[in-house]
């Protein structure tokens, strides 16, 4: 779930967006059943995109801090894309700081679909494949070339694994940031 986050955040508006959330993660009741179409599944990953919100107030925070706390329950990862360094500073005066499989800061919304998306297909490997994260070929890393080969794999139908792994001794794993430069 991808949420767009504009103007200035305060307590009423920070408050429909925790309710909405919150609706993300109820059981539908007798009522609904009656639909015809498809209820959607219950989120792994929520972003919050901050890049066109112009301010927040400290009721704000403290909603955000709920949010934080019901994902946590929820067992969903929150990822915050488009802070400001002086919005990261506000949530973490309130107690609001990244935090592994929960919360997370990225630059922009594509870093945060990435992220959500990088992560989505490691679990589905993960279950295709076992736990141990293996795959048709022997033990795969979780990243690396070997896993970018098994997932191309998957994906695409294509085998290739095999014919290309030889070529990861001509590799290395590398962390681009933001505004950096290969």
């Amino acid at each position: 779930q991808i949420l767009v986050l504009q103007n200035y955040m305060f307590f009423g508006n920070a408050s429909s967006v925790l309710q909405y959330i919150q609706t993300m993660f109820e059981e539908p009741t007798l009522d609904h059943l009656s639909i015809d179409f498809e209820i959607p599944p219950v989120p792994k990953y929520i972003i919050l995109d901050f890049s066109l919100v112009t301010g927040m107030d400290t009721s704000s925070v403290d909603i955000v801090s709920e949010m934080l706390a019901l994902c946590k329950e929820e067992r969903c990862a929150l990822l915050f894309s488009g802070l400001s360094k002086k919005f990261k500073s506000i949530l973490s005066c309130g107690g609001v700081k990244p935090t592994p499989n929960l919360l997370l800061f990225c630059y922009d919304l594509d870093s945060a679909l990435g992220k959500a998306e990088d992560s989505l297909l490691n679990e589905n490997r993960k279950t295709r494949h076992g736990q141990g994260g293996e795959g048709t070929n022997g033990a795969l890393p979780a990243r690396g070339l070997r896993c970018a080969l098994a997932q191309v794999e998957t994906c695409q139908g294509l085998v290739c694994t095999d014919h290309l792994k030889s070529l990861e001794k001509y590799t290395r794993e590398v962390t681009v940031r933001p505004n950096q430069y290969l």
